[in-house]
C-alpha cells in the first residue's frame, strides 16, 4: 500500500507489526499517511491487538474540517481530531472488527469519540466475537457514553476485561455498569443451572462474561458509586478484579468493601490506592482480607493484562502492592525465627534432666 502512494513506511507504525499489533501514536501521523494507513487496516484479518493513542487531552472535534483540504490546513491540533481523519478512522476500524477473528485487544487513549463516533465504532465491537479486552481511556464520555457501552456489552460475553479509566464517571456511570453485572449475572447462573440438569458440575471458572473491571481516575465517583457497585457484585461468583485508584472513595466506602469482601467469594484483587480519604489502617484490612481469601484458592480464570512487551496476555495479581508470595515468605520467616528461638529451651531441659540423672546416681552409690 505505501508503494501504491509513493510513501515510505513509518518507523513508528511498523514497530510492533511483527507481533501482530498495531500500536499507533496518532499525533504524529500525518494527514498524508492516513490514507493508506486506514486503507490497510480496513482490510486487516491478522492484527490480534489495536491501540490508538493521543496525548492531546480536552481537544475537541473540529466538525468543520469535514474534507482533506480543509483538514490539512489544520494547525492548532492533530489531525486526528479533524472530522474528516476521525470519520475515516472509526470507519476503518468497524471494518477491521467486522471480518477480523484474531482481535483480542482494542484500545483507545485520548481520541475524541463523541456519541455519533462512539455508537458507529460499538457497531463494530458488537460484531467482533474474539474480543476480550477493551479499553477507553482518558475519553470523557461521561455517563451516558458508559451506559451505551454496557448497553452492547451485555450481549459481548466474549470481553472479559473492560477498561473506563478518566471517563468521567459519577454514580450514575457506576448504576450502567452494576446493571450490566447483573444482567451476566442472571445470565451465567441460568447456564449453570442447565450444566447442573446433565449431572455435571459447573465450573464457575470457565463461563464466558466479565472478569475485570477497571474505573481508574474518576474522582467523582465516590461513596456513592462505590456502595452501587457493590451492590451489583452481591452474590456475583465471576468478577475477579475491581481497580479504583484515585475515585474520590473515603471511609465509608472503605467499610463499605470490608463487609462486602467477608462475604464475598470471588472477588480477589482490588486497588483502591490513590484515594486520600482512606485511612491507612483500613487499607491495611482490606489487604489482610484479600490475602486470605487467595491464599489457599487458585482459580481456573485469572484475568488478563497486557504485557507492553511481548504483547501478550500475563496473569496478574495484586493486593494493593504486597502479593501472595511476600506474605508466605513474612510467615516463612517467622517461623523459622520461633524454631531458632526453640533450640537453646531445648537444650536447657536436656541438661537439666541430665543432671538429675547424675545426682540419683551419686545418692545410689553412696547408699
Amino acid at each position: 500500500m505505501c508503494q501504491h502512494y509513493n510513501l515510505l513506511p513509518l518507523s513508528k507504525v511498523k514497530g510492533y507489526l511483527h507481533k501482530n499489533v498495531l500500536d499507533l501514536p496518532a499525533d504524529r501521523i500525518r494527514i498524508e499517511d492516513w490514507r493508506p494507513l486506514l486503507e490497510t487496516l480496513q482490510s486487516d484479518q491478522g492484527l490480534q491487538k489495536i491501540a490508538i493513542r493521543s496525548a492531546h487531552r480536552g481537544q475537541a472535534v473540529v466538525e468543520f474540517a469535514g474534507t482533506k483540504e480543509k483538514a490539512a490546513r489544520t494547525r492548532k491540533c492533530p489531525v486526528i481530531f479533524t472530522a474528516y481523519v476521525l470519520h475515516k478512522l472509526i470507519a476503518s476500524m468497524v471494518k477491521c472488527l467486522s471480518i477480523n477473528n484474531n482481535l483480542i485487544h482494542l484500545e483507545l487513549q485520548g481520541i475524541p469519540l463523541t456519541f455519533k463516533y462512539l455508537d458507529a465504532l460499538l457497531e463494530g465491537i458488537s460484531k467482533c466475537k474474539t474480543l476480550k479486552f477493551l479499553s477507553f481511556i482518558d475519553i470523557p464520555f461521561g455517563d451516558d457514553g458508559t451506559g451505551r457501552v454496557c448497553r452492547v456489552l451485555r450481549h459481548l460475553p466474549n470481553v472479559a476485561s473492560v477498561n473506563f479509566t478518566a471517563c468521567g464517571l459519577t454514580p450514575l456511570g457506576m448504576q450502567h455498569i452494576a446493571n450490566l453485572i447483573k444482567t451476566q449475572k442472571i445470565k451465567r447462573f441460568v447456564e449453570t443451572w442447565q450444566q447442573s440438569l446433565r449431572y455435571q458440575r459447573p465450573n464457575l471458572d470457565s463461563l464466558w462474561g466479565l472478569r475485570q473491571i477497571t474505573l481508574n481516575t474518576n474522582p467523582l465517583i465516590g461513596d456513592e458509586g462505590m456502595k452501587i457497585l457493590l451492590e451489583g457484585l452481591e452474590d456475583d461468583l465471576w468478577i475477579k478484579g475491581i481497580e479504583m485508584s484515585g475515585c474520590g472513595l473515603g471511609i465509608g466506602a472503605a467499610k463499605e468493601l470490608i463487609s462486602f469482601l467477608q462475604n464475598s467469594y470471588a472477588i480477589s484483587v482490588i486497588d483502591i490506592r490513590g484515594n486520600k480519604g482512606v485511612p491507612v489502617h483500613l487499607i491495611q484490612h482490606i489487604m489482610l482480607l484479600l490475602a486470605k481469601k487467595t491464599m489457599h484458592y487458585r482459580s481456573e480464570y485469572q484475568w488478563n493484562s497486557w504485557s507492553s512487551t511481548s504483547h501478550q496476555p500475563m496473569v496478574q495479581s495484586r493486593f494493593l502492592g504486597q502479593t501472595t508470595e511476600k506474605l508466605r515468605n513474612q510467615q516463612r520467616s517467622r517461623t523459622k525465627e520461633l524454631d531458632d528461638s526453640s533450640v537453646p529451651m531445648r537444650g536447657v531441659h536436656t541438661s537439666t534432666i541430665k543432671q538429675k540423672q547424675c545426682c540419683q546416681a551419686q545418692s545410689k552409690l553412696k547408699s
